[in-house]
């Protein structure tokens, strides 16, 4: 197959007009951070059949970039300039044309809109992908302009039920026209390793400390807070106790000082965004995720994977994911004692501990795989492509 670079600001080298065999596919997404949203993205350029060829439209250089440029992906930058909105639609109608585009495949808000609006100009399939419930609650007019994505895209889709459930009753759209595709990962990566002993001493955990670590942006939403609290009560009965959260965010300092107001500074390790998160994860002894608000969280299918005991709050599609006491442990959210009460019985049960977590990694494989989720967004993307080609005939 020949390609050629043909798309306004293309920055990869195969920016293609394909021929017939291939389904081209663009990706939309505005973030470049590692967060779910991106490093689903990423697993389901690698995990899609053959017949599809993936580009990808990006906002923001970053990680997301790097990765994107590592793994050799056809990608551009959207850049509206002093047009802003209506700039970045002319140039993605542009790609979309230029490159032969036949299905958009949109992450979030705002590029499930400007998704939609290229769509409607071009007649090219919009599959629109929503991955949690902030931003677009909070006005009105924003929950009207997804009302106009939903009844604009060949399929809306959430990651969850419970997130299915929360969109189509905060955007009045019937359920029956939302799908859900949860996301998946390679449990072959993720899969239990050997931990490199070196890996805890740039951050002063000692060798025989027992660790108990989160993996997620220091946001508020996260209650990353919640753990710092509990772990007073667990270090009272877990004395070689240190938690480390890996993630980067605003909360940084927060955390610091309230640890240092209990006591525990010495026992709480922020070492920031780390790339080596299978290490990290064989390292510990238990996950925790303390979160408010959770889509279908990639760090926890890969905690699972990497066979770990996981302490998770039952909120949004965890509860989907994990059983209590069955392939995790599940407790309310905003509720350090109890997190503490449940960390503790973990770490000091970990026959039991790691019953649970066996039969987790078994769940993943069987319900959460990427080529699973692959495959599902496949069948959206050729049931986009066959509408659109009964909308014109």
């Amino acid at each position: 197959m020949r390609y050629e670079i043909t798309g306004l600001n293309a920055v990869g080298s195969n920016m293609i007009r394909g021929t017939n065999d291939v389904i081209r596919v663009l990706h939309l997404i505005e973030t470049g951070g590692p967060g779910g949203a991106e490093r689903m993205l990423l697993g389901m350029t690698r995990h899609l059949d053959p017949s599809f060829h993936s580009t990808v439209g990006l906002m923001k250089s970053g990680w997301l970039e790097s990765q994107i440029q590592e793994r050799g992906l056809d990608h551009v930058r959207i850049q509206g300039g002093i047009w802003g909105d209506i700039g970045c639609i002319r140039q993605l109608v542009q790609v979309v044309r230029a490159s032969a585009i036949q299905v958009i495949h949109a992450h979030e808000f705002y590029m499930n809109v400007l998704g939609a609006a290229v769509s409607r100009l071009t007649g090219v399939p919009l599959i629109a992908t929503v991955h949690g419930k902030n931003y677009y609650p909070e006005k009105r007019r924003r929950q009207l302009l997804y009302r106009w994505v939903a009844s604009t895209a060949a399929s809306i889709v959430t990651v969850s039920e419970d997130l299915k459930a929360f969109f189509s009753r905060t955007i009045d759209v019937a359920a029956p026209h939302v799908t859900v595709v949860p996301n998946g990962i390679d449990t072959s990566v993720w899969s239990p390793i050997m931990a490199d002993a070196a890996l805890q001493v740039p951050c002063g955990i000692p060798a025989d400390a027992m660790v108990a670590g989160a993996i997620g942006n220091l946001y508020p939403v996260k209650r990353h807070i919640d753990l710092v609290r509990a772990l007073p009560l667990i270090k009272a009965a877990c004395p070689n106790i240190h938690v480390v959260i890996l993630g980067r965010g605003d909360q940084k300092t927060i955390l610091e000082r309230e640890a240092v107001s209990l006591g525990v500074a010495d026992r709480l390790h922020l070492p920031g965004f780390q790339e080596n998160t299978r290490q990290w994860l064989n390292r510990m002894d238990c996950y925790v995720m303390p979160s408010e608000s959770e889509g279908m969280p990639l760090s926890l299918l890969e905690a699972m994977s990497a066979q770990l005991p996981v302490v998770v709050t039952a909120v949004g599609g965890i509860p989907e994911v994990v059983t209590h006491e069955e392939s995790g442990w599940l407790i309310p959210a905003h509720c350090p004692e109890m997190l503490a009460k449940t960390m503790i019985h973990v770490l000091t049960h970990p026959l039991e501990a790691r019953t649970v977590a066996v039969r987790a990694r078994a769940r993943i494989q069987a319900k959460f795989s990427a080529d699973a989720m692959a495959r599902a967004y496949g069948t959206l993307y050729r049931q986009g492509m066959d509408q659109a080609r009964r909308a014109v005939s």
